[in-house]
């Protein structure tokens, strides 16, 4: 009896190590446990991105506020704070990029999956600089 050779060994460890193949189906059995759960992702943080995804058609409303909102309200009082708590270089240097993430994400026309949450973030770092200026407080001549 001849067998090819992948054959042959299959043959060969059949019949030499019965144990080991009578072992290996028993081990190597599919399980699916009747009361396991599937993760769908139902975090905040997924919830957040799926309600970004559902915004896209409103992108043009969310590129006027990031566009006009951000750059003409919320940056240029955060420069003011900035300056009137001493004019930090480094606080005007932060302010300045994130400005300049609005407008690249905005200018690219990115979907609003990833401008929404870009737009947020930055709202959150001026207003953390706002609140880093108050603390340390105004220093108006």
């Amino acid at each position: 009896m001849t067998y090819p050779d992948h054959l042959s060994a299959i043959y060969l460890l059949k019949h030499l190590y019965p144990k080991s193949f009578v072992m290996s189906t028993v081990i190597n059995q599919p399980f699916s446990h009747p009361i396991s759960v599937k993760n769908e992702g139902v975090g905040l943080f997924s919830k957040f991105l799926n309600w970004c995804e559902s915004q896209e058609e409103n992108r043009l409303l969310w590129t006027g506020l990031g566009l006009g909102g951000h750059g003409c309200v919320i940056t240029p009082l955060t420069f003011l704070a900035v300056g009137a708590a001493g004019a930090n270089p480094f606080l005007m240097l932060i302010t300045m990029l994130s400005m300049v993430a609005v407008l690249i994400v905005n200018l690219a026309a990115l979907p609003a999956k990833i401008t929404i949450p870009v737009f947020l973030l930055t709202i959150i770092i001026d207003l953390m600089i706002v609140a880093a200026c108050v603390f340390s407080g105004f220093h108006i001549p």
